[in-house]
């Protein structure tokens, strides 16, 4: 015997679903008849039908309370394993703690040599040059001695040992006073100034001029493009030939 579905009710429920499923499997339609009847696909009733077969073959793997005392016995076993998980790491950090303590203890012991022998090394280097300062020492411990070491601990151990390089204070020499340059007569004093001028074809060039501190007149200059000792010699000179001539030694 059919079960008839009213047709005012359009939602397809899980009670609806069911009852469909159940005629399916008395025999009294079949998927595609039901599928054309309520106007749905095959492939929907085939998927309703294989849910309810299976809903129905997971509830008769076991009971109830069978499967909660399994599950039960499960937790149990999994508690204990992770009792077991938690002692391991216990005892691991212990372990590890007791290494680490002996493992510090053997690098300040290293730490402390090493810190021995380099303040050795600084002694010895501020016996032999007294004025070094602590960079020169930090290059000839980095260069010389081929030691990788930061400036700043060589700095350290100098200033905790005092054997910082003391500082000569020079008090700063007097200034020459400036004075005028005076003379009575021409040829008494003279004096030499440089300066440079700007020519349209060379650039700038040096102008070097002999002047005489009495009249104030030019007695030699010497223009080129470089203003050196050089240039300056050859102005004197001219001046020299220009007011004196040649002048021979004595017994010529």
């Amino acid at each position: 015997m059919s079960t008839e579905l009213p047709d005012e009710i359009k939602r397809w429920t899980a009670k609806r679903r069911t009852a469909l499923v159940l005629e399916i499997l008395r025999g009294e339609t079949t998927v595609n008849e039901a599928a054309r009847k309520h106007d749905l696909k095959p492939s929907d009733i085939e998927h309703w039908k294989e849910t309810f077969l299976a809903a129905g073959e997971n509830g008769l793997k076991s009971r109830p309370k069978e499967e909660l005392e399994r599950k039960d016995a499960e937790i149990k076993k999994l508690k204990q394993k992770v009792g077991e998980l938690v002692m391991d790491i216990d005892i691991l950090k212990d372990v590890q703690e007791k290494k680490t303590g002996k493992t510090a203890k053997v690098i300040d012991l290293a730490k402390a040599k090493r810190e021995k022998e380099l303040t050795a090394r600084i002694h010895a280097l501020v016996k032999t040059h007294p004025s070094w300062g602590y960079r020169r020492i930090w290059a000839w411990l980095r260069h010389r001695d081929k030691l990788l070491i930061n400036n700043k601990r060589v700095r350290r151990i100098m200033r905790e040992n005092n054997w910082q390089a003391r500082k000569i204070i020079r008090t700063p020499r007097p200034r020459v006073q400036e004075r005028k340059s005076v003379s009575s007569q021409p040829n008494e004093r003279w004096a030499i100034d440089a300066t440079s001028l700007w020519s349209e074809e060379d650039g700038w060039i040096g102008v070097m001029a002999v002047i005489d501190c009495c009249t104030r007149e030019i007695v030699g200059f010497d223009i080129a493009k470089r203003g050196r000792a050089v240039e300056a010699e050859r102005a004197l000179e001219q001046g020299c030939l220009e007011q004196f001539g040649l002048v021979y030694p004595k017994g010529e």
